[in-house]
């Protein structure tokens, strides 16, 4: 659940280089609370290309934080065919698979293992 919206306008007075500055570091600032602020996950992705991303989601986790890998390729081809809104993964430690069913329904199960970071 999100519990907070940050807002802000910048002041006119301020260049466009000024401006640039102020929102790489609030954009850092925001991004180091990852891990911090219960309720929000951080994701990063990266091949062997060097190419690499990340995102923070607001979900609602239960447990200690945990780092684990997924194949992508697997793991968007089920996000890509559920027709719901929510998704239950469960979690059983950095080694172990993931089962991803939906909260309203007890017909889909699906396991995924994870992979060496």
């Amino acid at each position: 659940m999100v519990k907070h919206v940050i807002l802000w306008q910048l002041k006119d007075s301020f260049t466009e280089e000024e401006k640039t500055e102020i929102k790489a570091d609030i954009k850092a600032g925001l991004e180091g609370l990852a891990g911090q602020i219960p309720g929000l996950l951080s994701i990063q992705s990266s091949n062997s290309d060097q190419e690499e991303g990340n995102d923070n989601i607001a979900v609602d986790y239960q447990g200690d934080p945990i780092d684990i890998g997924f194949n992508i390729d697997f793991l968007s081809d089920v996000l890509s065919n559920l027709k719901n809104d929510k998704v239950k993964i469960a979690l059983s430690g950095p080694q172990g698979s993931a089962l991803i069913t939906m909260p309203e329904s007890d017909d889909f199960k699906y396991v995924l293992m994870p992979m060496r970071l």
